[in-house]
């Protein structure tokens, strides 16, 4: 997946600018349009390493982090596997 240029809508998100890479993927700063809030969206690198199950894996792992609340965490709003 190349890089999403800043402007850019994707899923709803504004994209601000790039926050951070990784080996995963790449996390952007991006204004979540329906609520017009400043948010990080993760995006996952390389979609043929991504089975169903690892999808499944990503979801739940967002799913029990949306149940942690502590100030020293961020706060997850969503997750979802989008082509």
């Amino acid at each position: 997946m190349r890089e999403l240029a800043a402007g850019s809508v994707f899923a709803g998100h504004r994209i601000d600018t790039v926050v951070g890479r990784g080996g995963m993927g790449v996390v952007y700063r991006a204004t979540q349009l329906d609520l017009d809030r400043t948010v990080a969206l993760k995006l996952l690198r390389r979609r043929d390493s991504l089975t169903s199950s690892r999808a499944s894996a990503v979801i739940e792992e967002g799913r029990l982090m949306a149940k942690v609340q502590h100030p020293n965490v961020v706060t997850v709003y969503g997750a979802e596997c989008i082509d």
